[in-house]
């Protein structure tokens, strides 16, 4: 192997794979969301969830997940630049705001969609689902009895 191709295989094997972490994340909110709203059905569960969200209040006041502003800032432009293609009657696949909870909540569910039933995304997309939904999902396995 020469010197460039050292490079490129070296560069590869260090990037990080999103949506393999991003699959086993959404798995934990699922498992999550299911439990908070009582719902088995994961559209009902979903509705239910994007109506009210105690957490989600707590960062539109500025009291919590205050690292989640910057990758909702980014969240925002990008899916204002370029909306998630396959939108559904329940999200045009455009995040308005940093405040947009049921916009974030539809955002996690259509790419976990879409990774599921093999529809070609953008790694932004993935990477700032995981971000995200990361950071929410520690601050509710914080706030647990898990």
């Amino acid at each position: 192997m020469n010197a460039n191709e050292q490079v490129l295989y070296w560069h590869r094997k260090a990037q990080i794979d999103y949506l393999q972490h991003y699959m086993s994340l959404y798995a934990a909110f699922n498992a999550w969301y299911r439990k908070t709203t009582g719902c088995s059905n994961d559209r009902e569960a979903l509705n239910k969830l994007r109506k009210r969200n105690v957490l989600w209040d707590e960062y539109v006041d500025g009291t919590s997940l205050r690292q989640l502003r910057h990758p909702m800032c980014l969240l925002v432009e990008c899916t204002q630049r370029e909306p998630v293609s396959h939108v559904t009657p329940h999200w045009g696949g455009e995040v308005s705001s940093v405040h947009d909870w049921p916009s974030l909540v539809e955002y996690w569910y259509r790419v976990r969609c879409m990774v599921v039933h093999g529809v070609p995304i953008r790694s932004a997309y993935v990477h700032l689902a995981y971000e995200t939904l990361n950071i929410y999902m520690h601050e509710i396995v914080r706030r647990s009895e898990y």
